[in-house]
């Protein structure tokens, strides 16, 4: 049972990193074609490509963790300190 739960896990976690590499995915409806019936796609708005579900929150969390780090050590170059801490 342990067994599936990391099977699981590791899906997630798998799927979490394609979405953090790449958020968009090709539009289900126009196939990338970004037309359907003569007509502009409204699911992918002329664009060819959609969001991967769940691509919004790993980006929220991940500028959550990471991004408050980049802008101290950026703030902290900006004010001269020598070790890049705040």
């Amino acid at each position: 049972m342990f067994h599936l739960f990391l099977y699981g896990l590791g899906a997630v976690v798998a799927y979490g990193l394609l979405c953090l590499i790449s958020p968009h995915k090709t539009c289900p409806r126009c196939k990338g074609e970004r037309v359907v019936k003569r007509r502009g796609c409204p699911r992918c708005r002329v664009r060819g490509k959609v969001q991967r579900p769940g691509a919004v929150t790993v980006h929220r969390i991940y500028w959550l963790v990471i991004g408050d780090s980049r802008r101290e050590r950026r703030k902290a170059a900006l004010r001269g300190d020598d070790d890049g801490r705040a």
